[in-house]
């Protein structure tokens, strides 16, 4: 019995393995076709810094700025992480303090090593002094060093008579290891390099799941670690698994709106070889346009080696469908005509029938559309009085509700003038000071006050809340606390609802400044889903 188990969970584990994959990449394609969001989020992080950028004023905010720019554009494109970088050197020179032109300098000389400048990454990292590096700057050159030599080592790795490469990695490799943190995911990849040189590749595997299962796919190191993984796969002949793990990669770069990658291409060459050329050439499309977006050159290189033998191999499988669809419509033509000569016949034999129930039908139409018109315009008579009918009596209600609350208002202002008026014959002064400089008043009035607000507007408006989150993104929408029935920015925009327009009118009945009304409004209108110059019109249609 034990030997049957054992053969059947042989048998089967190819299969699961199968079913995983395909469940990844199903996942991959879906979470492609949402590319342009997730690059619009970073774009939008990188526009949010530009504009506290444009109002800054301070050196020091201005080159952390710049650099928080470059880091959010390293990634994503290459030339405008440049831009930033060197300003940001710029800006440090000009504030004469070393720690931040040495922090400029690496991040430079990280862009010059994506871009192919790997004389100018080179020079940059030789102008530093390591000895006067803190322990952080010194791992942020050596990943430098480490990446300067990968990428020169797979760029010239026909040409016999460089430097080796691959030495010069391991040794910069080895000296990170000493001094970087052991818990951190670029330490497992590190260690993960080095046991592949050394053809410890189950060992390379052991290293790398376990960095993996403590990050998320939505942290931006999960890429980098999820590809490590997949080459060790690959180095163990375990094909379905190094997919596997490139997808996983390529879900974690579109999460974080990476475009400075490699795992969508080396998913689409494996995709290719295991005869999956749709999917493959769909993959390779993407790769080359984010190679070329990111102005990535060893990115671009990796793609041209491959692109056109997907692409020669995907044409030829569109050319043999074009010749077998070619084929099929002929025949299909063939029967088209057979069947139409046989309609023909058949229309000839029911035309006489035909031309009899015609008229009759037409007039049965005619009827029917009088009747439903008639039906729909007693409908919209009903409509039309009934919201008459309940408008005309909301506005009695209404009416008999503020006159009412405008008289309770005078009463206890007048009640409040008494109480000041016995405190003032007493000659309590101190009563009097403490009673007018106190807004207990005053808030317990303006609590009441919107709270009769709210319920009066949601009379009105009953579905002004769900219209309203209607217009906002998903993941932008207003939820309410248990017992709020609006918040403050629901009754700014209720307010717009009812005319009230102007950002004065509106600060000056919610008792906020104008400052906090706009950035109220102009907060709103960044979480819309609709263009953000519609959304005060919008608003105004609620309940129509």
């Amino acid at each position: 019995m034990k030997k049957f188990l054992f053969l059947f969970l042989i048998l089967s584990t190819p299969v699961l393995g199968q079913k995983r994959l395909n469940e990844v990449l199903h996942s991959l394609d879906t979470l492609i076709q949402k590319r342009d969001y997730y690059n619009n989020k970073r774009e939008f992080r990188i526009n949010s810094l530009k504009e506290l950028l444009a109002e800054a004023t301070d050196d020091e905010n201005i080159y952390n700025l710049y650099r928080s720019i470059a880091r959010e554009y390293i990634p994503y494109t290459s030339d405008s992480a440049l831009l930033y970088s060197s300003k940001s050197i710029e800006t440090a020179v000009k504030l004469n303090d070393e720690s931040k032109i040495i922090n400029s300098q690496l991040q430079l000389a990280r862009i010059y090593i994506i871009k192919g400048m790997y004389c100018e990454a080179n020079s940059l990292l030789n102008d530093i002094s390591r000895r006067r590096l803190t322990k952080k700057q010194r791992i942020a050159y050596l990943q430098n060093r480490v990446e300067l030599n990968r990428y020169k080592e797979v760029s010239f790795s026909k040409l016999k008579t460089l430097p080796d490469y691959s030495k010069l990695r391991a040794a910069f490799q080895d000296s990170l290891l000493m001094i970087i943190d052991k818990n951190t995911p670029r330490y497992y990849a590190t260690k993960a390099d080095r046991l592949m040189d050394a053809g410890n590749y189950e060992k390379m595997k052991e290293v790398m799941l376990e960095s993996l299962s403590k990050q998320k796919i939505e942290d931006r190191s999960y890429g980098y670690s999820a590809y490590t993984l997949a080459m060790a796969y690959g180095r163990l002949g375990d094909f379905d698994n190094k997919a596997y793990y490139l997808a996983k990669s390529a879900m974690s770069d579109i999460l974080n709106g990476v475009r400075e990658n490699a795992s969508l291409r080396e998913l689409a060459f494996l995709l290719f070889k295991s005869g999956d050329l749709k999917r493959a050439y769909k993959y390779i499309k993407i790769a080359m346009e984010d190679a070329l977006f990111s102005k990535a050159k060893l990115r671009r290189y990796e793609v041209l080696q491959i692109l056109p033998l997907i692409d020669r191999e995907y044409n030829d499988m569109r050319n043999k469908m074009s010749r077998n669809m070619l084929i099929f419509e002929l025949v299909m033509s063939f029967m088209i005509i057979i069947l139409f000569v046989a309609l023909i016949y058949i229309l000839k034999q029911k035309k006489k029938l035909e031309a009899a129930n015609n008229k009759n039908e037409h007039i049965n139409r005619q009827l029917i559309e009088l009747n439903e018109k008639l039906r729909k315009s007693n409908e919209d008579v009903l409509t039309a009085n009934k919201k008459l009918e309940s408008f005309t009596n909301a506005q009695k209600e209404y009416i008999v509700h503020y006159l009412k609350l405008s008289s309770e208002y005078i009463g206890k202002i007048d009640d409040f003038r008494k109480s000041l008026y016995k405190k003032a014959i007493s000659e309590n002064k101190d009563d009097i000071i403490k009673d007018l400089r106190s807004k207990e008043f005053i808030n317990t009035e303006l609590k009441l006050f919107y709270e009769d607000f709210d319920k009066a507007f949601l009379d009105l408006y009953p579905n002004f809340i769900e219209q309203f989150n209607d217009l906002l993104k998903d993941d932008e929408k207003i939820v309410l606390k248990q017992d709020e029935l609006l918040n403050s920015e629901l009754r700014v925009f209720a307010l717009i609802r009812l005319g009230i327009t102007e950002s004065e009118q509106i600060a000056k009945f919610l008792r906020y400044s104008v400052t906090t009304i706009y950035n109220y409004r102009v907060k709103m209108r960044n979480k819309a889903k609709i263009p953000r110059d519609e959304f005060k019109e919008a608003v105004k249609r609620i309940g129509k």
